[in-house]
């Protein structure tokens, strides 16, 4: 530590290394990608940058809308009731906590699901339409809040960043993919089946 004068700098009488308070996660520079569009879902990122602080906690974000790059602000209130509802067409689906404070290596992925069902918090990890497109964002925090009265994300008291949305999508559909499936196999039994009695049919004529 040192003192400014009139002249020279007072003598240095101690040094110390000062660190920064946690801030804002970094923009993560890559997009979520949808790796599998079978309900559920599932989303690969690369995890966030955790140099301004450990990644608390990260929220999947899902949307109808095709403008923007990134959520707008007051989304991570919306549940997707309000988006059953038709009060908004962005909506967090889903969140993941980490119980302890860890440090994160920007070159990791890490998947997350969409559409198990499960519930986090008063957010609901709906199944998607299968008739809709979807593009999807994921929010970092290095600080998390939610609001007592609803136990949705508290915004305002959050430390927050986020990423861009993915590629448009459009999930299929795992009960079609099912009848797809066993209509095909039922054709491959059906048609070898026809061919096996055909050659029983050839083979008594030539006897």
């Amino acid at each position: 530590v040192t003192t400014l004068a009139c002249g020279n700098d007072s003598i240095p009488v101690q040094t110390a290394d000062c660190m920064t308070s946690i801030t804002t996660p970094p923009a993560p520079w890559s997009k979520p990608n949808v790796i599998s569009t079978a309900n559920p879902l599932s989303v690969q990122i690369t995890e966030f940058d955790a140099s301004h602080g450990p990644i608390k906690a990260y929220a999947v974000i899902v949307t109808t809308d095709m403008s923007g790059s990134k959520p707008p602000v007051g989304t991570l209130s919306k549940t997707h009731d309000n988006f059953k509802d038709k009060t908004t067409n962005t909506y967090v689906t889903c969140i993941n906590e980490f119980p302890k404070s860890r440090s994160s290596d920007p070159v990791t992925n890490i998947t997350l699901i969409i559409g198990d069902e499960s519930r986090t918090h008063s957010y609901y990890n709906a199944k998607l339409d299968p008739r809709s497109e979807y593009r999807v964002s994921v929010a970092g925090f290095t600080q998390i809040h939610f609001d007592p009265d609803n136990d949705t994300i508290d915004e305002d008291q959050c430390l927050i960043t986020y990423s861009e949305y993915s590629t448009l999508f459009s999930p299929s559909d795992s009960n079609n993919v099912g009848a797809i499936t066993g209509v095909a196999v039922g054709s491959v039994l059906g048609a070898g089946v026809i061919l096996i009695a055909a050659g029983v049919l050839i083979r008594k004529k030539r006897r």
